[in-house]
């Protein structure tokens, strides 16, 4: 299905496609069932709507629900009653004093919105025990389907990403008085994550589409309960790129921490000037040094102003007299480096943002945080790297490639903050300690390749959560100074690289978490 998101609304074929996919597999589901059906609560709130078709839009809703295969449910309508909603069905309520705690889950709908008709079994399929909200895909109202990843803490705390379609269960909450009390889903989620240490649930299937706008999500208040939580941890929020986003500041401790910048070089003076000046004249973070591996540089020129470098402050220069090995390079460069956090940096990056260095740091500061990404541009502005979705190409492959730099991306995931698997080492920070005790980089097996997917994988392994930031910026001139993988004198090994990470990560058969399976492997696009 070569198709994009641009093409959805006019090509339907990919959509309806997935449909019937879905539909086979929930058909089958419900078919060999065994479970017991739960008590579902259903809340349209319609104070303040006066859309003139909001009884035809009821009535989808109304008619969706009726159609349900669980008949254990109830709709809750505040704000406004008509003799013919409550002739419809008996389910059908307008007085919250009526609700009481007999209902396992709450899911708020908005007026037109539509459920399938085995939603709430394909809910109660998965493993319930313990979680504290369940999520799924939906359609919005002219059938474009979002497809959303699994839970995602740091999408999470850049944007309220689960969208329509979301169920509560009320055991969570202290009543369903103190459920309706919040003003928006993006504080009951920050609730949850307060409260029950984030066990959410995303069910990969389109269950729900959607009608009118959650209009309750308020950015101002939403603003207010998220820096009430990270209060707790020192940090505060900012609005973010988008609006209804935010961008956290981690705190940074008051004497900032020495980062180690470590650049490999052979030869391209041109590329190590840009690099090197971009940092000095662009980075506001007052503690760094520069550590400049040279690998066997024959230029001249090149080797003059190597050494002419030293002699500016906060640059170290070391020879590595081996052949290129990537990973054996900066491992070398990690034990010279002096730093409690080691950038690891290609020498044909450009920064461009002020703050990337004081991002990064703030990162890395969290014990939880393993490696820390960049969004990196191809010098025609658009995107190279923005984070790495495992399985794509049966391996490893970059989020958004080629995507503008001004757009917003899928569910606009090129402007906030988020987990992934992977990130790539053309600039990636990690704590030098972190570094270590997973071993550094691959020289054995991974010598150019995909060392950092691999690097990031066992970080993650180990504990520890990978971010990505779109507000660490730079230019990327993409490998210029090492070659084509793909040229036929470096294709053996790179498959070879290839074959060691499927086999390492099971990376031909995985499912990244920050991806949907109903997405794209075959390109790097984020589309179906």
């Amino acid at each position: 299905m070569n198709i994009t998101l641009e093409d959805i609304a006019l090509e339907e074929s990919a959509v309806e496609q997935i449909l019937a996919i879905q539909n086979q597999m929930i058909d089958q589901f419900v078919e060999t069932s065994g479970l017991e059906w739960g008590r579902f609560l259903f809340v349209i709130d319609l104070q303040g709507i006066q859309d003139d078709d909001i009884g035809y839009l009821m009535r989808q809703t109304i008619d969706s629900l009726i159609e349900l295969e669980d008949r254990n449910w109830c709709l809750l309508v505040l704000g406004k009653s008509t003799s013919h909603w409550e002739r419809a069905d008996e389910r059908i309520v307008f007085n919250k004093d009526y609700i009481t705690s007999f209902f396992d889950y709450v899911c708020e709908l908005t007026p037109g919105s539509t459920l399938h008709r085995c939603s709430l079994g394909m809910l109660l399929r998965q493993d319930n025990f313990g979680v504290n909200l369940y999520y799924c895909d939906h359609l919005s109202s002219d059938l474009v389907p979002t497809f959303k990843p699994q839970w995602n803490k740091e999408l999470a705390y850049s944007n309220y990403y689960m969208g329509h379609g979301c169920f509560y269960p009320l055991d969570k909450f202290m009543s369903f008085e103190h459920w309706l009390n919040f003003h928006s889903h993006y504080q009951r989620v920050l609730y949850l994550i307060e409260e029950n240490n984030t066990q959410f649930t995303h069910v990969e299937h389109l269950l729900i589409k959607e009608g009118l706008g959650l209009a309750s999500e308020t950015a101002d208040d939403d603003l207010l309960a998220l820096n009430r939580y990270l209060s707790t941890y020192g940090a505060n929020a900012t609005l973010g790129l988008l609006p209804k986003t935010y961008k956290v500041r981690w705190p940074l401790p008051d004497a900032p921490p020495l980062v180690s910048i470590i650049i490999p070089t052979k030869d391209r003076k041109d590329l190590v000037e840009q690099c090197i000046q971009s940092i000095y004249t662009t980075t506001e973070y007052p503690n760094f040094e520069i550590i400049l591996v040279d690998n066997q540089s024959y230029d001249l020129d090149a080797n003059q102003y190597f050494q002419r470098l030293q002699h500016r402050g906060r640059i170290r220069l070391y020879r590595y007299e081996k052949p290129f090995n990537y990973s054996a390079i900066n491992n070398f460069a990690v034990t010279k480096a002096k730093g409690r956090h080691v950038i690891l940096m290609n020498n044909d990056i450009e920064v461009i943002s002020e703050t990337w260095l004081e991002d990064m740091v703030r990162q890395l500061e969290r014990e939880e945080v393993g490696c820390v990404g960049a969004k990196l541009y191809y010098p025609d502005n658009t995107i190279q790297h923005a984070g790495v979705i495992l399985g794509l190409g049966r391996c490893a492959g970059h989020s958004h490639k080629h995507y503008g730099r001004e757009e917003s991306g899928y569910m606009n995931r090129l402007k906030l903050t988020q987990n992934y698997g992977a990130v790539t080492a053309a600039c990636l920070g990690i704590r030098k300690s972190v570094f270590n005790s997973v071993g550094g980089l691959n020289e054995a097996n991974l010598s150019v390749a995909f060392n950092d997917v691999d690097l990031c994988l066992k970080v993650q392994a180990a504990g520890y959560q990978n971010v990505w930031s779109p507000f660490i910026e730079m230019y990327h001139h993409e490998s210029v100074s090492r070659g084509d993988d793909h040229a036929p004198e470096h294709f053996s090994r790179f498959m070879a690289e290839v074959n060691y990470m499927q086999k390492t990560w099971n990376l031909d058969n995985c499912q990244d978490p920050a991806y949907s399976p109903w997405l794209t492997i075959e390109r790097e696009d984020f589309t179906i």
